[in-house]
């Protein structure tokens, strides 16, 4: 976008759903295709993926997993595809030098450091837990007596990759949303539809709140991994007994896999992230899951294993099976509401909801305020509600979700989009934002220029829907009207 000047909302609503479909398909029958032994299997094993429906969270035909994924939310899948290809790198490093303890492939790590930049700037939390996943196996091969100069090598380059592009890139918002607490165990589970209603049955037949937290998270992550669920438990832990019993060598970027695996699983459980922005660290979790599962199916179909554990093996797949139906149906009932809702929205007819869309005026407005003010403009607008007035709370930042001004004028805004941005726990904070951002719009208020100024806030949006006032004075002047907006530059002294 900055490189060819490009208009973002031209990439994001022409391009990136089919740029998503290639590169999300294509990375997983990769991932597929290079780490398993039955590669002919590939496309099944990524068919699979999609299928799997992971996370069947807010209702029973939705899944979290899908939406961030498979949708593109936020660039969760270029995010993943960045890290699938990092790992093949790796692996492509460390199985041809690692053994023989060569010396480092200088242009090959370079490759590796870069790719790790790429996916920081994409999405820092799927970075985070790959940086994660190869401390954890660092940590490991010195408890194992593997560790060679490489991999240590391959950590720093990667962590200064990391570091370079969050700190010169990524602009630390004010707030991650998670308030005062990061450490919250298991505010993930608050998103399921099933919670509430299992609380109130277990409490009812007074099983202990131990019993309770137990039952939750395996009913969570069930839900969470849905068909790898059984299999993925299986071949994590055998794996983990066969490497410690060394009865399998220390193949560095496999380890890495189930490394990474079980460090987003721990953040996302533990940490209280913006919303429940702390599934981004768990979509590695959701990414690698199916290909632990494969690895185990096939280890047991190539090796030779004790009669129980083929027989475990046969159970898991019995349970693989059995769920895949529930997933396909669950995912073919969220795909007909979705083409549903699709074909209401094409009707011409169709009545979009006034609070998290634009009028025609307003729209004008917004490509007006593009096209003639400076980008690096702050603008304040009374519109911060995305909700109606009626269930509007500055209590709850999820009400507090309008984001339309700031998408369509690319300008950043003094409240719009920043209270949503604040905990819930956080609402003295945005109760005096929102606060003083009314003293903007008071006739009576002799000094709101003075306070615009002090805000460094350069423009002043009416809504006239909200209420149709007249600002002007001397340092309110009037710079654009129409019907339903006007739009007052604020005097510099």
């Amino acid at each position: 976008v900055r490189l060819f000047a490009l208009d973002s909302w031209f990439i994001i609503m022409s391009c990136a759903p089919y740029v998503t479909a290639f590169i999300l398909s294509l990375s997983f029958y990769s991932m597929f295709r290079y780490f398993c032994k039955a590669k002919s299997r590939a496309g099944i094993y990524s068919l699979s993926v999609f299928l799997s429906h992971m996370l069947i969270a807010k209702a029973p035909t939705s899944s979290y997993i899908y939406r961030v994924l498979f949708v593109n939310d936020n660039f969760s899948a270029f995010g993943v595809a960045a890290a699938i290809a990092w790992l093949i790198v790796l692996d492509l490093i460390t199985k041809e030098n690692y053994s023989n303890n060569r010396r480092v492939p200088v242009s090959q790590i370079g490759l590796l450091t870069a790719i790790m930049m790429l996916m920081t700037g994409i999405k820092a939390p799927i970075a985070l837990v790959m940086i994660g996943g190869l401390l954890g196996t660092l940590i490991l091969s010195v408890i194992m007596k593997s560790l060679k100069l490489q991999p240590v090598i391959i950590f720093l380059t990667s962590c200064a990759g990391f570091f370079l592009i969050y700190e010169s890139i990524i602009t630390p918002p004010t707030s991650s949303g998670a308030g005062s607490k990061m450490l919250i165990f298991g505010k993930m589970t608050e998103i399921v539809f099933w919670k509430k209603p299992l609380i109130k049955f277990m409490t009812s037949i007074s099983l202990p709140s131990i019993l309770q937290l137990v039952i939750i998270l395996l009913f969570f992550f069930i839900s969470f991994f849905t068909i790898y669920f059984l299999p993925v438990i299986i071949g994590y832990l055998r794996e983990l007994v066969l490497v410690l019993r060394r009865r399998k060598n220390f193949d560095f970027a496999r380890i890495n896999i189930y490394a990474s695996f079980l460090v987003g699983l721990i953040l996302m459980m533990f940490l209280s992230f913006s919303g429940h922005s702390q599934i981004y660290f768990g979509l590695i979790s959701a990414a690698f899951a199916p290909l632990i599962t494969f690895w185990f199916f096939e280890d047991i179909e190539y090796e030779k294993t004790s009669a129980w554990m083929r027989g475990l093996t046969r159970g898991s797949k019995v349970y693989f099976i059995l769920v895949l139906l529930v997933t396909v149906t669950s995912l073919s009932a969220g795909m007909f509401n979705q083409f549903e809702e699709a074909k209401a929205r094409a009707n011409p007819n169709f009545k979009n909801d006034i609070y998290r869309s634009l009028t025609t005026n307003e729209y004008e407005a917004m490509s007006w305020i593009k096209e003639n003010t400076p980008e690096e403009a702050l603008f304040a607008t009374q519109k911060q509600a995305g909700v109606a007035p009626e269930i509007y709370s500055y209590k709850n930042r999820w009400t507090n979700c309008h984001f339309q001004y700031a998408v369509f004028s690319c300008r950043s805004y003094y409240i719009e989009g920043s209270g949503f941005s604040l905990a819930d726990s956080e609402w003295e904070i945005r109760k005096e934002l929102i606060e003083t951002n009314n003293k903007l719009y008071d006739v009576n208020n002799p000094k709101r220029g003075d306070l615009a100024r002090s805000l460094d806030i350069d423009y002043v949006i009416v809504s006239k829907d909200l209420g149709d006032k007249d600002l002007t004075n001397a340092d309110y002047t009037s710079c654009y009207s129409n019907p339903e907006i006007e739009i007052y530059k604020i005097s510099p002294n």
